[in-house]
């Protein structure tokens, strides 16, 4: 929530949100590792950084939060980064992009819901 509270008090125009993923040679990967969470003959779309895409499954790396915890706050993250996103349009470098980025995502939630 920290995280949260800095972009709300700081306005900042755009941001994103992603999950710690470990990947292989990290120092993550060996903490993920020695947890039992990860291993090099495991189902790699577990490691996918799109969590929105693959919630259900990706390595969880938190002691504290359950994956339903972080699916809710990664959701509260994405409203705000869209309301942002709304509220500085004019100002984002992705303005061109939007017809783009639109059809995109209705595209890729026709494709998960008729999949």
């Amino acid at each position: 929530m920290d995280t949260y509270n800095f972009i709300r008090r700081n306005k900042v125009d755009i941001f994103d949100v992603y999950l710690l993923t470990p990947f292989p040679g990290t120092p993550i990967w060996e903490y993920a590792e020695e947890r039992g969470l990860v291993h090099d003959e495991m189902d790699w779309d577990k490691l996918s950084f799109r969590f929105s895409d693959h919630f259900e499954s990706v390595v969880i790396l938190s002691e504290c939060l359950t994956r339903e915890d972080l699916v809710g706050l990664y959701k509260k993250f994405k409203r705000l980064r869209w309301a942002y996103l709304a509220k500085n349009v004019w100002k984002s470098p992705y303005l061109f992009k939007l017809p783009g980025i639109f059809w995109g995502q209705v595209k890729e939630k026709t494709v998960k819901f008729f999949g």
